[in-house]
């Protein structure tokens, strides 16, 4: 059996836990042929690796003094495997966490503590991507950037990232849990939060100054469109004729509502294409249909996945310019592997490239005008006012001087 993960195969989209942890995740059947496929390639991959094990093995056999549990050893084994691929997203679950894993797929639940997160191996924990107003991380003093180094005293390397999952997304209202955060400045800090219900709102509109509109996206799940379209129609209606869009501290989600939102607002041609090992391309395209208005668009360092994209296509626009820092540099999709002795694994199998053919993987989107916070912003960036967002204020100005084209049904 295999499980596409993360930002996007042909249709994917993020699994928001109900503590509004995110993890990139999208379901999708295979035949026996693939989960052959992967297994081989996991304990028979390569005649090299084949010899190096088989020589281990007997030299353990012969030499080694402690007694040996051989699921232990394969379970390593195959973790190591996946920690050398060149890859900081795909990633080995053992059994529990396996088990984890789909358990989490049926949580429906909206207590947590109010973060959205993403799991890259690079990372010495769980990477904070967006805090929530008003939720219990919030109050702590948790920002994005933040890592989740350990909860209830465990350590996420201990615990895996559905482990965390589980201990952070799922309980009643006033459960009290331990965080373990390392600061952005490197300052281990330890947390008692009481879990609570969060309104996680990922599209909120706002009428600035100047026939201004200002819509945040802080994640795309399915239905998203309509939200945003709903946004975007009642700050017309409020007079506004440009806009700025913010997907700062967004890991992304269901990229068929990414394409959507993009088709709503791009004319006609193709906006990216979805690409895997094998040379297979399918590619997204946006219908005649626009809207006639300015774009600037907030981007940072936690742009990810599907908003990346989102950002990278809307960058093409003629009207259209991007602000603020480099994004994350995630392009690659994963897939969940189903393996032979309980656990799974997860690795990179696709990826898209926006039509502009600027591959963004690793490197991240660049914007047109680079404008970063100050440290003291991004300590503050839940409750930072407008006029102190530099991003926010550079879009602005830019806007200041574009005129809206001709409007069209």
């Amino acid at each position: 059996m295999k499980k596409l993960v993360s930002c996007l195969p042909v249709v994917v989209f993020f699994i928001v836990s109900a503590c509004f942890l995110t993890f990139q995740v999208t379901y999708t059947m295979t035949d026996n042929f693939w989960k052959s496929r992967i297994d081989d390639m996991l304990n028979t991959s390569g005649a090299d690796i084949s010899q190096g094990l088989s020589e281990l093995s007997e030299t353990v056999d012969k030499n080694y003094l402690y007694p040996l549990d051989e699921k232990t050893l394969t379970a390593g084994v195959i973790e190591g495997y996946v920690k050398a691929l060149p890859d900081s997203f795909s990633m080995y679950m053992d059994e529990n966490e396996y088990r984890n894993y789909l358990d989490f797929e049926n949580v429906v639940s909206n207590v947590g503590i109010g973060v959205n997160t993403l799991y890259d191996s690079s990372l010495d924990g769980i990477c904070v991507i967006n805090v929530y107003k008003g939720s219990p991380a919030e109050s702590a003093g948790i920002v994005p950037g933040d890592l989740i180094v350990g909860v209830n005293g465990v350590q996420v390397k201990q615990l895996g990232y559905y482990g965390v999952m589980a201990e952070l997304g799922t309980g009643s209202e006033n459960e009290k849990v331990i965080v373990d955060v390392r600061k952005r400045t490197g300052t281990d800090v330890s947390f008692t939060l009481s879990k609570s219900k969060v309104d996680a709102k990922r599209i909120e509109g706002q009428k600035l100054k100047n026939k201004i509109g200002l819509i945040t996206i802080r994640g795309f799940e399915t239905g998203d469109e309509e939200a945003f379209k709903e946004e975007m129609r009642s700050l017309i209606t409020s007079d506004c004729e440009k806009f700025v869009i913010d997907v700062r501290n967004n890991s992304g989600g269901n990229i068929e509502t990414v394409s959507k939102i993009l088709d709503f607002l791009m004319p006609e041609g193709n906006m990216f294409a979805i690409t895997d090992k094998a040379g297979a391309k399918n590619t997204i395209i946006s219908d005649a249909n626009s809207v006639p208005y300015p774009l600037a668009v907030l981007v940072n360092e936690r742009t990810v996945c599907g908003a990346e994209v989102f950002a990278s296509v809307l960058a093409s626009g003629e009207t259209t310019r991007l602000f603020g820092v480099r994004t994350y540099g995630k392009a690659s999709n994963q897939s969940v592997f189903k393996l032979t002795g309980g656990g799974a694994v997860s690795l990179s199998t696709t990826k898209f490239i926006p039509s502009s053919e600027a591959d963004f993987d690793i490197n991240g989107v660049i914007p047109d005008e680079t404008v970063d916070l100050s440290d003291d912003a991004k300590l503050r960036f839940t409750s930072l006012p407008s006029e102190e967002d530099a991003q926010l204020q550079a879009a602005i100005e830019y806007l200041k001087t574009q005129k809206q084209t001709s409007v069209k049904d």
